[in-house]
């Protein structure tokens, strides 16, 4: 599949958090059907999603930016 056809990585973003309105999965979704690069694409931004969600419960130390 042509790149000019590929969605931004911003919508593959929104797609893997469920962010996308439903017209804008309702087009996407095809395009991941068709094109491996996406297809590719997605499984490390749900790993990137999960990393990020495990962080958010994360504790920084005080001292952390003393030297």
């Amino acid at each position: 599949m042509n790149k000019l056809d590929c969605p931004r990585v911003e919508e593959l973003s929104a797609y893997v958090d469920d962010a996308l309105e439903p017209d804008a999965l309702a087009a996407l979704a095809p395009h991941l059907g068709a094109c491996a690069d996406c297809r590719q694409t997605v499984p490390g931004f749900r790993e990137l999603h999960t990393a990020l969600r495990d962080l958010a419960g994360a504790r920084v130390a005080q001292d952390l930016g003393r030297a």
